[in-house]
């Protein structure tokens, strides 16, 4: 047993495995390359989509602050989708029921406001939780945990449902 210059089984098993090892480093250069581009290519959907949540949030507390708290009911020309349905103890559909909803509630009500504590959003849902107070014009006082959670359509807001729960203070 002396070595050899000459490549005999062991040295064509040697350039066979650095010729595998050449083709593995290649498949998974490749297939990362795959993947950072198929990555790469979905950035875009994602700030899309991080887009709409913003978007959406910022309609509803819009709906919120102008609407409710500042008693513009016209606004909701541009903020409610004409087909809107609101899920109340009486569902009401449409942009003319959801503006005279709250017409009555304001003629009801003074100090109406909606005090938001969270917002989080999924898509086209929006969730809002806060507290609901006013005092009527008896002075009755309301004071309300609620929760309202939106569904939105086109940057509008084409449904809402709405939960209460009463605060005893």
């Amino acid at each position: 047993g002396g070595s050899s210059m000459t490549p005999g089984p062991q040295g064509d098993n040697d350039m066979r495995n650095s010729h595998l090892d050449v083709l593995a480093a290649t498949r998974v250069y490749f297939f990362l390359v795959l993947v950072l581009s198929l990555s790469a290519a979905s950035l875009p959907a994602r700030a899309q989509i991080d887009a709409r949540v913003v978007a959406n949030k910022a309609v509803v507390m819009e709906v919120i602050q102008q609407i409710i708290n500042a008693r513009n009911v016209d606004l909701a020309d541009q903020l409610v989708a004409a087909d809107m349905v609101q899920n109340l103890d009486r569902p009401t559909a449409g942009l003319e029921a959801y503006k005279a909803h709250y017409r009555k509630i304001f003629k009801r009500y003074r100090d109406y406001t909606l005090d938001v504590s969270h917002v989080a959003a999924d898509g086209d849902i929006v969730m809002v939780h806060g507290r609901l107070y006013g005092i009527t014009k008896g002075g009755n006082k309301i004071n309300f945990n609620v929760a309202d959670i939106y569904r939105m359509s086109g940057g509008k807001v084409a449904e809402r449902w709405h939960v209460e729960q009463l605060i005893n203070d």
